[in-house]
């Protein structure tokens, strides 16, 4: 008779908060879970109000949040947007400022820029539509006569 003794390897995954998991996505997921109720908290506690413009596709919304800090930037980006959203290209010049979440339900959109930003860009957009305007009437000017 012989005796064979085995040794069986268990590979476990500890989560920073010292939970056991058997599988790697299990304890990634817990630790994104964590992530996110951390993010969470931030985001809750910050001045925020919810202004869309009626253009935008309805599916979309705008939440403006006041970030003081790279922190609470990131935090509102990593609450709002799925990790493939483009909004994660945005960087936000300084701080403090108010700033444009548009977002679906689903975690995509953009970070459409600073209050300021947002601002500038629709009073170009009234420029050209006057400057536009002009053009038309000109042009029908010079046709009618």
């Amino acid at each position: 008779m012989k005796v064979k003794t085995s040794t069986v390897v268990i590979k476990t995954f500890v989560s920073d908060d010292g939970l056991e998991f058997n599988t790697k996505a299990e304890c990634l997921e817990h630790e994104q879970d964590i992530a996110f109720a951390k993010g969470k908290e931030i985001v809750d506690k910050l001045p925020h109000f919810i202004y869309t413009p009626w253009w935008v596709d309805p599916d979309f919304t705008w939440d403006w949040y006041f970030v003081s800090s790279r922190k609470e930037f990131s935090a509102v980006r990593e609450v709002l947007f799925n990790n493939d959203a483009s909004a994660h290209d945005f960087d936000a010049p300084k701080f403090p400022c108010w700033l444009a979440f548009s977002s679906d339900c689903e975690g995509y959109g953009i970070i459409e820029g600073t209050m300021a930003q947002v601002i500038s860009d629709l009073e170009r957009f009234r420029n050209g539509i006057e400057k536009e305007a002009v053009t038309a009437m000109n042009s029908w000017s010079q046709k009618s006569k």
